[in-house]
């Protein structure tokens, strides 16, 4: 056997070098999604019930109905976690909408990666059809029409197991990224019921938006050294 047969194969060692390089990469830039805030309880009126650190959330254009009118299924949309009190809030008819303002002031980027709610009839004039859009802020495009909702087969109910909704913002939205000190406007209005009139009414609650950190630049350049590294070290053991 010659000297030359006692190398190891570098072209087997520099792929694995690599493959083992995108993990790391893969690592840092990722993260489980975090509860940026939550609605549910509305013991804080209709500011946010749970937040992340250096964010805050509110709804406003509605009443506030303790106790009478809500969701008692237990999730956010599908996303277990909410309590079941059945307290929520009313959207009277077509001329008022709902609006949700999430504000990030933690000193870093978030990808806001979804929303999340639950949806319930209210009464006899209940509304048929309503709109979710992301109005205003720093994601993007603004006016972004996020759901036309037909809800008209869902039966009145005041409190019970309402209809859950989940988005996914990024296939919705090309910018979900909110800076440190911008906030994020989505408006849920046009409600329309099964007569065409404005005498809807209907409850929402457990309010839900997840979200993970954009991963730090110094971060992501510590993952190439420790990659650089681990190349210079199989050279090094040739």
């Amino acid at each position: 056997m010659t000297t030359t047969d006692l190398k190891p194969n570098t072209s087997r060692l520099l792929p694995r070098a690599l493959l083992a390089f995108g993990a790391l990469v893969a690592l840092t830039a990722s993260s489980q999604a975090a509860i940026l805030a939550a609605w549910d309880d509305f013991g804080s009126g209709l500011s946010a019930d749970n937040t992340l650190t250096g964010f805050s959330g509110t709804i406003a254009g509605v009443s506030l109905d303790s106790g009478n009118f809500g969701s008692n299924d237990g999730t956010f949309g599908t996303i277990a976690g909410a309590i079941s009190d059945g307290d929520g809030v009313f959207v009277r008819n077509t001329t008022t909408a709902l609006t949700l303002t999430i504000t990030n002031n933690t000193g870093a980027a978030y990808n806001i990666e979804s929303l999340h709610f639950d949806f319930g009839h209210r009464g006899t004039n209940t509304p048929s059809t309503f709109d979710v859009t992301y109005t205003s802020g720093g994601l993007g495009p603004s006016s972004t029409l996020i759901d036309n909702i037909d809800v008209g087969g869902v039966a009145p109910g005041d409190v019970g197991d309402f209809t859950d909704f989940d988005y996914t913002l990024s296939s919705l939205l090309s910018d979900i990224v909110l800076d440190d000190g911008e906030s994020a406007v989505f408006t849920f209005n046009n409600f329309v019921n099964r007569t065409g009139t404005s005498s809807s009414a209907a409850t929402m609650d457990n309010f839900l938006i997840q979200g993970t950190a954009v991963p730090e630049p110094s971060s992501v350049a510590l993952v190439g050294l420790a990659g650089a590294a681990l190349l210079l070290r199989r050279r090094r053991n040739r």
